[in-house]
């Protein structure tokens, strides 16, 4: 029989040109799913049971089973426990056998989880909170372009955090969104992190036109943190749901 549903806010009709990203606080959902729900597969409970900290593990859980029910709902699947997953070559998550015409991703930090999907295009997701990294020069220097670090620099104070966020969640969107990961090399696109500018993708390997080919939007979720999605789209909206409402 279908695994028992837990029940979701109303999923709204997905249009092309869509991007709808669910912002799911983990405490809140993990006290409705329980330390095992239903829906999770065999190997997602076995792989939950290796985290060596609870909030690591209940992050983990409280995604794979979000994940499960918002794409069933989307997809229009009777069970959420049937659906089957397979990482691409580095890692990305996607259907098996793949739905062409419904395109996901995820991401956690803290005790928020965000879940993004299209419906057809490539889409990728990154929130992070923003008390996590503390060397942020550092950091800097290792994963941003030469525009993007003179733009860093340019910052001062707090304006400089909200700067590196944006910076680190944009390219962490867009590389989940291509399937490639960190074999990317993070400093071979730009994007803009100035706090208050246009949001943008500026250029791919110095290419401003394959840029214009992608839409990045952000966001944040709530205070402390920053969000950002890529799609593999010229012009997309965004529509912002959360499950606690």
């Amino acid at each position: 029989m279908p695994a028992p549903l837990i029940e979701l806010p109303p999923v709204p009709a997905l249009d092309a040109g869509e991007v709808h990203v669910w912002t799911l606080a983990v405490e809140t959902l993990a006290a409705r799913f329980g330390p095992e729900p239903a829906v999770l597969a065999e190997e997602e409970r076995l792989r939950a049971a290796r985290f060596r900290f609870e909030a690591d593990r209940a992050r983990y859980v409280v995604g794979r089973a979000a994940a499960r029910h918002l794409i069933a709902a989307y997809g229009g699947a009777r069970d959420p426990a049937a659906l089957r997953f397979r990482a691409g070559a580095h890692g990305k998550p996607d259907l098996d056998p793949p739905r062409p015409d419904l395109r996901f991703n995820w991401s956690h930090s803290g005790d928020l989880a965000i879940f993004a999907v299209t419906a057809d295009a490539d889409v990728g997701v990154d929130v992070e909170r923003t008390q996590r990294f503390n060397d942020l020069e550092a950091i800097a220097e290792r994963v941003f372009s030469a525009r993007e670090l003179a733009e860093f620099r340019g910052q001062t104070g707090e304006a400089r955090r909200i700067a590196f966020f944006n910076g680190w969640t944009r390219k962490e969107a867009f590389i989940k969104a291509t399937g490639e990961g960190l074999s990317r090399s993070l400093a071979g696109f730009d994007v803009v992190l100035e706090p208050g500018a246009a949001v943008a993708l500026r250029s791919i390997g110095g290419s401003s036109e394959e840029a214009a080919t992608w839409s990045m939007l952000a966001f944040e979720p709530q205070p402390g943190y920053a969000a950002a999605v890529a799609v593999a789209a010229p012009a997309i909206s965004l529509r912002l749901l959360d499950w606690a409402d």
